[in-house]
């Protein structure tokens, strides 16, 4: 681990020699050491370019491209089914926002086998929409038995004017 940085040192670093030596030698503050303060202030001066021409090095050396080799998928292999849910806010980065629609898919690999059409929830309650999701994911699961757990693979956060549904307000409205 590196050393920290001393904020004396570094402050000193950035003044002239003398004026340095006046502010820290035995009329000063008393911490000038002939023998170490040249080589830590130029040190500190130069510290930003040494590590940026270290952090260059480093990037040389390292191969920019892996090599991969494509190994055909195995025969007999099937993946289980996994689901997805999409939750559509107002605004996906906030979790108070409000829930427009929410929907579901699963997919097995690349290929889709089921999908939950969007539900617009204006007027549900926060227990109502969970409520519902449990149902879907119940439903599912009895659909498609392989399905591991009780969750969802993954939970997408959309914004709400990417609502898929066909008879969206918004899109009534033309937002």
């Amino acid at each position: 681990m590196p050393k920290r940085v001393n904020p004396k040192c570094l402050h000193c670093s950035q003044l002239s020699p003398d004026e340095a030596k006046n502010l820290h030698d035995s009329s000063g503050d008393g911490c000038w050491d002939d023998r170490l303060c040249h080589g830590r202030r130029s040190r500190y001066r130069h510290r930003a370019d040494r590590n940026a021409a270290q952090r260059q090095r480093y990037q040389r050396r390292r191969p920019s491209t892996v090599e991969v080799q494509e190994v055909p998928p195995l025969e007999g292999v099937t993946p289980r089914p996994v689901v997805y849910l999409y939750v559509y806010r107002e605004n996906p980065e906030n979790k108070d926002s409000p829930t427009h629609s929410v929907a579901a898919t699963v997919w097995t690999g690349e290929e889709k086998l089921a999908v939950v059409a969007p539900i617009h929830v204006h007027g549900m309650g926060e227990t109502a929409v969970e409520a519902y999701i449990k149902k879907v994911m119940a439903q599912l699961k009895r659909q498609f038995p392989r399905i591991l757990g009780n969750k969802f693979e993954h939970v997408y956060e959309l914004p709400s004017a990417q609502c898929p549904a066909d008879n969206c307000p918004l899109k009534q409205v033309g937002l």
